[in-house]
């Protein structure tokens, strides 16, 4: 069977756009302390054009893998983040 793999950052969902716009858009230093507080929310939102793209793979049976650099302690967050964006099904989610 074929799969598909996706990164999620940018391309399924977006996480540093919402982040970001909190942040003066990149103005200020990057603080890996308040992006990872912003990851934990389970906030980041869907990318209309790629749930299309996801939901057609899904139709024509494709296996979906997801690619995210977060950590692995946070994967119940990203999970839970995937399920609210519409993305509820996958054969896996890797995770640093």
């Amino acid at each position: 069977m074929e799969t598909w793999v996706f990164d999620m950052d940018e391309t399924i969902v977006s996480s540093t756009l919402p982040y970001y716009f909190q942040h003066d858009f990149g103005a200020e230093p990057y603080n890996p302390v308040a992006f990872n507080a912003w990851v934990e929310k389970g906030e980041a939102l869907v990318l209309p054009e790629s749930h299309k793209l996801y939901v057609t793979l899904l139709f024509l049976k494709i296996k979906i893998v997801f690619l995210q650099g977060r950590s692995e302690s946070q994967r119940q967050v990203t999970e839970a983040n995937l399920r609210m964006a519409g993305h509820i099904k996958c054969e896996k989610l890797i995770l640093k």
